[in-house]
């Protein structure tokens, strides 16, 4: 019976042991998930284009006649995301926009980004619906030069002065 108490009490020391070991892994986190922040940002996007003059005149013009806009028109990137810019143009309360200046009463504008010299230079006809390509793919805070010529109708029902308005716009590339 002697080799038993001893058995026993080197047994009772050693289970006392392993679960003191256990103990203090759970209390001091020895074995314990690690937790890590991920900062995150975002930044809204922002598409916007801007013109350096908002109102040009072409003062007055004969019927069935031609002129370029003497100065040279700048649009910029205004926004934070690389851009596709283009221009359309409108009809005026008594002209229609046309391909043509017939029949009476529809006139012509067009624009142009090269060669824009004097008629004809390298201008292309403006759309009410469809924008041309003022600039493909313009970085953000780059210009883009652009030019505006009109050709009054051959015929018109109304002599007083025409808003003639293009719209200048911004797509994300």
């Amino acid at each position: 019976m002697e080799n038993k108490k001893v058995f026993l009490f080197i047994l009772i020391p050693f289970f006392v042991i392993v679960c003191y070991i256990l103990t203090d892994i759970a209390q001091t986190g020895i074995v314990q998930a690690v937790n890590t922040t991920v900062y995150a940002t975002v930044t809204a996007q922002n598409i916007s284009v801007g013109v350096g003059i908002t109102s040009i005149s072409y003062n007055t013009m004969a019927i069935n006649t031609g002129k370029t806009y003497p100065n040279v028109l700048v649009a910029t990137n205004t926004g934070n995301v690389v851009e596709d810019i283009t221009i359309k143009g409108t009809s005026s309360a008594a002209w229609t926009l046309n391909t043509v200046n017939t029949p009476q009463d529809n006139y012509i504008h067009k624009f142009c980004t090269t060669d824009c010299g004097n008629v004809p230079g390298g201008y292309t006809a403006l759309d009410i619906s469809a924008g041309g390509n003022i600039g493909v793919g313009v970085s953000v805070s780059s210009t883009k030069n652009f030019g505006l010529q009109i050709t009054t109708p051959v015929t018109s029902s109304v002599y007083t002065e025409q808003s003639v308005n293009v719209i200048v716009m911004a797509a994300g590339t």
